[in-house]
């Protein structure tokens, strides 16, 4: 932490000099953030420093999220962002289930429970919504498209499998809802320009406002850090 001062001391030289010096700040700021934090996530065993840690990278990877006036823009900067964060979490996400499949041992634990939280919600979120962006026919054609949309479909019932078998509400949980949302997804791709999809969009979303009104415990599963333990 005692470099903190000169570090920024050399960014607000860079931003001086460079047009693009804001944009290296804030990265090498970020960079800086992330190394400071991910050991300390482990050294105090920390589920908020690890979960930082994790949004941060993907920060670095090309993932935002950004408040614009009127609402928020999540998203990435660029395709080769998209696909760098689609891989990176992949890996993440592959790892959790690893770990919560497997009986790893202590010292594994011991390094993995700070960034459970960050796998779990940051690592699959950036991963569904890779998928989701590419498996629309605005960004993907051909077979890209079909690449796509296998991979979501393969995916989902992956990790709904995996999370059921192994009792991993968190995994299960999220699995469902974006599952949710590719069909919601698709069903306008069926059927252009009607007025039907919007009607069972509405109702859908009727339908899932109450589903998680009286099943509280949905959610509560989706961000639980225990379940790497399970």
């Amino acid at each position: 932490m005692g470099f903190g001062p000169c570090i920024l001391y050399s960014l607000s030289l860079l931003s001086n000099v460079e047009s693009t010096g804001m944009q290296q700040s804030i990265r090498i700021s970020m960079l800086y953030c992330l190394l400071v934090l991910a050991p300390l996530a482990v050294l105090f065993q920390s589920s908020l420093m690890g979960f930082l840690s994790c949004m941060i990278w993907f920060d670095l990877c090309g993932f935002s999220i950004q408040y614009i006036g009127i609402g928020y823009s999540i998203g990435f900067e660029t395709h080769r962002g998209l696909i760098r964060c689609l891989v990176v979490s992949f890996f993440f996400l592959s790892a959790y289930l690893s770990l919560a499949i497997t009986n790893p041992p202590a010292h594994i634990i011991h390094f993995a429970r700070p960034f459970s939280k960050g796998m779990t919600i940051v690592g699959s979120m950036v991963y569904f919504i890779s998928l989701l962006i590419l498996s629309h026919p605005w960004i993907s054609k051909g077979r890209d498209y079909l690449c796509a949309n296998s991979a979501m479909l393969v995916s989902l019932v992956v990790c709904a499998g995996i999370g059921s078998v192994w009792r991993i509400d968190a995994v299960t949980n999220i699995s469902c809802t974006y599952a949710v949302l590719w069909a919601m997804e698709k069903q306008f791709e069926v059927v252009p320009g009607h007025i039907a999809p919007a009607f069972i969009f509405f109702c859908s979303l009727y339908y899932i406002a109450h589903f998680i009104q009286t099943r509280p415990h949905f959610l509560l599963c989706m961000v639980d850090p225990d379940c790497m333990t399970r």
